[in-house]
């Protein structure tokens, strides 16, 4: 006759139960571990926004400077007014990933000081967000693939139909110049956040 053990052995000489204590519980490292993870991957999300706010910088006063100084060749100006806009736009966007006030991360350590915060919630809170993340790089991503193609058709229309208004191809080839790093700048961070929910659903 198989008898089921829960918790309790029992022991025949001399006759006595004796109730198996409950291993220490996991909550604590459990608490510390989504804390960990959440400290990292604001981190990570700082980089990549001081990534993104470096690299327009760059190119808002790059192509500002090249478009007032070649300001008598219409590929030049159009190319520095094109790289101008990029680099403001991400310049604008990029503090949303830099926590500049630090109020994530003083509402993390919060949480993990908390004893009462159910920490099973925060963990899948802050999965879903990590996914909502995810998709947004995936939305950028098709973005960027967009600027490429639209780079190439007005490069290639200007090429061809109005081959002596060299603006059009100097706007063409800088969308496609924009287009590429931003491209490979959301993919990974597509990866990354995507990556970092993995991490949240497993111990």
């Amino acid at each position: 006759m198989r008898v089921v053990a829960l918790g309790c052995a029992l022991s025949l000489m001399p006759l006595t139960v004796v109730c198996a204590q409950p291993a220490p519980t996991s909550q604590a490292s459990d608490r510390t571990h989504v804390t960990q993870l959440r400290l990292e991957h604001r981190s990570s999300r700082q980089t990549a926004g001081w990534v993104l706010f470096s690299w327009g910088g760059i190119n808002a006063v790059g192509g500002g400077l090249v478009a007032a100084i070649e300001h008598d060749r219409a590929e030049w100006v159009a190319a520095g007014l094109v790289s101008a806009a990029f680099g403001v736009v991400n310049a604008l966007l990029a503090p949303s990933l830099m926590d500049l006030s630090e109020a994530r991360e003083r509402n993390i350590l919060r949480e993990q000081a908390d004893s009462n915060a159910d920490f099973a919630a925060i963990r899948e809170r802050e999965r879903a967000s990590q996914l909502g993340v995810g998709q947004t790089f995936a939305f950028n991503t098709g973005l960027d693939v967009f600027y490429i193609a639209t780079g190439i058709l007005v490069y290639v229309l200007g090429s061809v139909q109005s081959p002596r208004v060299a603006w059009e191809q100097g706007a063409g080839l800088t969308f496609v110049v924009q287009g590429v790093p931003l491209l490979a700048f959301d993919i990974y961070n597509w990866i990354a956040a995507n990556e970092r929910a993995e991490a949240l659903a497993h111990r």
